[in-house]
């Protein structure tokens, strides 16, 4: 993620689904889990906001309130026009309306959700501008950019980061400006949009440029420079028309894009850089811009997303789904009140038509289970290919208009590429649409004589991001030569467009704005000349100090939610003490501590605790740590602080031999230094050493917890727990043995940290495979047996939670007196009455 200082800059593609954020020097910049891509959603869940990939479960259990599609959100003058040009508008279930905002958003778009403001104080209903979304998004997007690299002021000298936002050749002027607004509102700086074509172009010169031999000026001058012995010689450029010799007539490519709302297709030649350009510098020969748009074409409605799974395969699904059920006679209500769209069960329908097109991709038959399609009810779906097809040729065929489409690209660059034999050279496609055998023949039909070119899939799905990166690079290299000689619109300096006409739905290039002021008016491009009209000096203003205010409360409950955390992870550190296999007897009035730790947990989870303030969190948990550590645990903590101390300065001790030793056998034997590390794990260990390594992960777990680093901890816990599988001791071969029993209490500790872990990932098949595994070892094992409780519940198996939670109670008295057990047996009690009496409710209609 390292970027030079002449070229800072960031591409974004905001994709319906993903966003992926790469830099100039083609590295994805990962999402705060450590994934390619982030999530195209703003989610509110009370007064916190979920931004990016954090927000993708929120989709699915709080759907009213997760904004996503928020680019087809942009240039929508209302409600109403919003909803009639997008097939996928009956699906989004969050709730939209027009804008009563002043400055210039009147009567706009926008989405009302429940949030809790900072003024507020109590949740309400929170009307955004769809720019106001987006803001959200790219702030968040900026902080992964440069998460430790202020921006220098616009006075300074120094270097700021630009970015490049690729955008589809059919958004239109309005969009393009919102776009603009919400990069303003974002903090950034420096925005450049970019076209589709552009970014798609860029990207393949650059990663894989058309290669020719040296000209003879070249080759002559080079034998030249190596009979003279010199180091380098610089070939003067040659006149333009020896430029365009060298260069040769080039290759004709085919660049289709067929993603989840749009379908790009776009025809280029690209030429080998000029050799001379090349020889002097060949990391830049792609700055040349060794290509030409010949022309391009795009479409909103011919997405897989838009234009097969909304408008064709959810219709004819949703009939087939409703008629297996049984219909109106069984259900009581018609087809129009069945899995409506936006609705939960509708949006279940939705993920599952898309499940079934994506397998469809890759077998002549698919089949998908579509759960609680209506109350206790699953439905299995299938369709064939065959099928799949007759739906995408009836009516408006989908599958036409994509030839359609793609034709009108290759004749338009026919007209103007006389000067070649062929009028396509290759195919390159990139995006899901792509993947379909459909669309793929669709594309090959409307090719004619070239319909049997092998179709290339050199660009990834970052393509499109590390374009936008590229041509922001471009343009501000560009902007800096020129600045002196451009022109202004409001003082604000507008270089001309790259590669765009005034049609904001031509070739789609870039169109790039300079630094604006802290508040910038809206730039023109020289293309136009025309401003479009956005939010607004004044709306701008108040929708950025509106994100900064919601930044400073994300910040709040972050701060609550890692203070929560210090204590939680406190509480459990303590309750293993008197469990420690060495020490645990250190302990000192084991049930006093068991009482304050109850305390501290009936404090921290109860509803009237008023635990959302950091300092009372801070107090409390250093009041609990001046009772435990100085009352109950002083003996124990010095114990442990003194076995750590040795522990470290041995384990130091050995790696310095070890080392010594490694490196004596690399002198001796050539060994590599990374063979020495995988052999080490392998070796026989005696006891003691062996359970270093153990309680060294442990320790290390435990702290990374307490850290709120859950991932990292369920690693080290795994990694104790793959060395307490490897003591070779005879003494252990007997189960009943004392070193087998200490044995097995240490691995069950570690699976219920390791469980404790995964509860916090919200991944619950690893908390139940824990649970499982330290309840083989010990079946009496109260916290196994709650956690193994607790996925039952959020599962749905109150029957299963209810055995679990009857044997905790009864395994150690001390059961009935912890808080959490108590409160998730009232829950589960309460969960089986409800189900009994909806039985029974059942029961007395069926026999009435």
């Amino acid at each position: 993620m390292t970027e030079s200082s002449s070229t800072s800059a960031f591409g974004l593609d905001l994709g319906s689904e993903s966003t992926y954020l790469v830099d100039s020097q083609c590295n994805i910049i990962r999402n705060e889990l450590g994934g390619h891509s982030s999530g195209t959603l703003v989610a509110f869940a009370g007064g916190e906001r979920i931004i990016g990939e954090a927000a993708v479960g929120q989709a699915s259990t709080n759907p009213k309130n997760t904004v996503g599609q928020l680019h087809l959100l942009l240039g929508h003058s209302s409600p109403q026009s919003f909803a009639s040009a997008q097939p996928l508008a009956p699906h989004l279930p969050f709730r939209r309306e027009a804008s009563t905002s002043g400055g210039g958003g009147e009567g706009k778009l926008a989405v009302t959700v429940d949030y809790t403001t900072c003024a507020a104080g109590a949740e309400t209903e929170t009307t955004f501008l769809p720019e106001a979304l987006l803001a959200m998004l790219l702030a968040k997007l900026k902080t992964l950019a440069l998460p430790s690299s202020p921006q220098p002021p616009p006075s300074s000298s120094a270097q700021t980061s630009s970015f490049g936002v690729a955008v589809p050749p059919w958004l239109s002027a309005q969009a393009r400006q919102s776009v603009q607004d919400a990069a303003a509102i974002a903090g950034i700086p420096q925005v450049t949009l970019v076209g589709y074509p552009e970014a798609l172009c860029r990207v393949l010169a650059k990663k894989h440029p058309i290669q020719t031999a040296p000209s003879a000026a070249a080759a002559e001058a080079s034998e030249e420079a190596a009979a003279a012995d010199a180091p380098s010689t610089e070939v003067p450029p040659p006149p333009p028309q020896q430029q365009q010799e060298e260069q040769g007539a080039g290759k004709v490519l085919l660049l289709v894009d067929c993603g989840a709302t749009h379908l790009t297709a776009v025809c280029a030649r690209f030429f080998a850089p000029p050799a001379a350009a090349a020889a002097a510098n060949a990391d830049n020969a792609d700055e040349q811009e060794c290509f030409e748009i010949l022309s391009s074409a795009s479409d909103p409605l011919l997405g897989v997303a838009s234009g097969v799974d909304a408008s064709v395969l959810f219709p004819l699904l949703r009939e087939k789904a409703f008629k297996k059920i049984g219909g109106e006679k069984v259900l009581g209500y018609g087809l129009d009140s069945f899995a409506a769209p936006g609705t939960r069960t509708g949006l279940r329908l939705l993920r599952g038509v898309e499940r079934l097109r994506k397998l469809l991709s890759t077998m002549p038959t698919a089949e998908v289970a579509v759960e609680n399609i209506c109350e206790d009810c699953d439905v299995q779906l299938c369709l064939s290919r065959q099928e799949l097809k007759d739906a995408l040729t009836s009516g408006a065929s989908f599958l036409d208009r994509v030839q359609s489409l793609v034709s009108k690209v290759v004749a338009d660059s026919a007209n103007l590429n006389q000067a070649t034999g062929s009028v396509v050279d290759g195919v390159e496609t990139l995006g899901g649409g792509c993947r379909m055998p459909l669309v793929q023949q669709a594309i090959a039909d409307a090719l004619g004589s070239a319909g049997h070119l092998v179709f290339g899939q050199r660009l990834d799905s970052s393509a499109l991001a590390y374009g936008a990166a590229l041509a922001a690079v471009a343009v501000g290299a560009a902007a800096a030569a020129d600045l002196a000689d451009e022109d202004t619109v409001g003082g604000i300096p507008v270089p001309a467009a790259v590669g765009e006409e005034e049609d904001s739905t031509s070739s789609g290039g870039a169109i790039a704005a300079a630094t604006p002021p802290p508040v910038p008016d809206v730039p023109a491009t020289k293309a136009s000349q025309v401003l479009v009209p956005g939010l607004g000096q004044d709306l701008v203003a108040q929708c950025a100090k509106a994100e900064a205010e919601m930044q400073a409360a994300d910040e709040g409950i972050r701060a609550v939610a890692e203070a929560r955390n210090a204590v939680e992870s406190y509480i459990l550190s303590m309750r293993q003490a008197p469990l420690h296999p060495k020490h645990g007897h250190k302990v000192t009035q084991v049930g006093l501590l068991n009482e304050a730790l109850d305390d501290a947990e009936t404090w921290l989870y109860g509803y009237d605790s008023g635990t959302t303030d950091v300092v009372s969190l801070g107090l409390r948990l250093s009041a609990l740590r001046h009772m435990v550590d100085e009352d109950y645990c002083a003996a124990y903590l010095s114990a442990l602080k003194a076995e750590q101390e040795q522990a470290d300065a041995e384990m130091e001790a050995a790696a310095k031999a070890e080392e010594a030793l490694r490196f004596a056998a690399a002198d001796v034997e050539g060994l590599d230094e990374d063979v020495s590390k995988a052999d080490r794990d392998t070796r026989k260990l005696c006891k003691a050493e062996r359970m270093k390594k153990v309680m060294k992960h442990k320790e290390t777990g435990t702290e990374l917890f307490k850290d709120g680093n859950y991932l990292h901890a369920a690693k080290h816990y795994k990694d104790a727990l793959s060395h307490a599988s490897k003591f070779v001791e005879p003494a252990f071969a007997d189960p009943n043995s004392e070193d087998s029993q200490e044995l097995k209490a240490v691995k069950v500790t570690l699976l219920l940290n390791l469980a404790t872990c995964w509860a916090k990932l919200d991944n619950q098949d690893q908390v139940l495979k824990c649970a499982n595994d330290a309840l083989a070892l010990d079946p009496t094992s109260t916290k196994a047996l709650f956690r193994r409780a607790t996925v039952s519940e959020k599962r749905g198996d109150f029957s299963g939670a209810k055995k679990d939670l009857d044997k905790a109670l009864k395994s150690s008295p001390h059961a009935k007196k912890d808080a959490s057990l108590a409160t998730l047996v009232k829950r589960v009690d309460i969960q089986i009455k409800r189900e009994k009496d909806k039985e029974k409710k059942m029961y007395g209609k069926m026999f009435a």
